[in-house]
Order: structure tokens, then sequence, then C-alpha cells
């Protein structure tokens, strides 16, 4: 069994009963994970990410990870809102070629590259944004300023 990204853990002695002990919703958030599932999943290479290839205007999706945008005109990605999604990264890039790919914020968003312009940003031909949402109302441009 894969463990999922993001999953924290508690120790406890083998004995102990960890099954069924909470709300209904508390036990199906609850697992149960081995030293054999954590040795699988280092042997599977750790987390992977969700990849996503972009042609076309597009709203990114919750599962969105990593996207590549080759667009042969300016395209436009929107955000989702940081609120909605507080500690979310997003890598994303512009293929070999790309025309421009203009990503705009939701709502009264604020996306921040320190341009001065925090209604969106651009990512042009190889080059690479890393966005992070405060969880508020704001996405950050962690890396790739001034691409």
């Amino acid at each position: 069994m894969s463990i999922p990204t993001g999953t924290r853990f508690h120790g406890v002695h083998e004995p102990v009963d960890t099954e069924n002990k909470g709300s209904e919703l508390a036990n199906t958030l609850r697992k149960a994970y081995t030293l054999p599932d954590f040795k699988s999943t280092i042997e599977a290479g750790g987390p992977s990410y969700p990849f996503k290839s972009i042609t076309d205007t597009y709203t990114i999706l919750e599962d969105d990870c990593v996207l590549v945008f080759d667009f042969p005109s300016l395209k436009v990605v929107t955000l989702p809102l940081a609120a909605s999604y507080p500690g979310k990264v997003l890598i994303l890039r512009g293929e070999d070629g790309s025309d421009t790919c203009r990503l705009t914020r939701s709502g009264s968003d604020n996306v921040n590259d320190n341009s001065g312009n925090e209604n969106y940003i651009e990512i042009n031909a190889n080059k690479s944004r890393t966005l992070v949402s405060d969880g508020v109302d704001t996405w950050y441009c962690v890396t790739g300023l001034g691409s």
C-alpha cells in the first residue's frame, strides 16, 4: 500500500487497539501503516506528483500539481482561489517554442511575483514558476522570479 503524500504519523505500542476509536468521519481518515508500507513507498521513489500538458485555455483543478504549457499563441490559465488550497504548490513551465501563458487570479486574489502587477503573471517558453497558496488570498511565486 502506498502512503499518501502529506500523511502524518503517530506511533503507538503494537498491542494498542487503534481501530474505530473516533467518530465515523475520523475513522474513515485513519489508516494504519506498517514498516513494510514505508519500505515499499520509499522503494517506489517516494511521492509522485500529477503531471499534465496544457494546450488551450484552462482552469487549474484541485489535483493539478505539475503543468507544462504548450501554446501556439497567448492563452489564459486561471488559478483557483488561494483560500481553497492552503499551502498548495503548483509547478508550472512553458514548453520550448510555446507562446506566453498568462496565469490569472480568481476573484480578488493576488498573484505576487514582485513585479507590482498582482492580477496575473506570465510564463514564457523555457521558463518555470513555482507558486504557493497562502490559504487566504494570495498565490506567491517562490521560484522563477523575473522569468
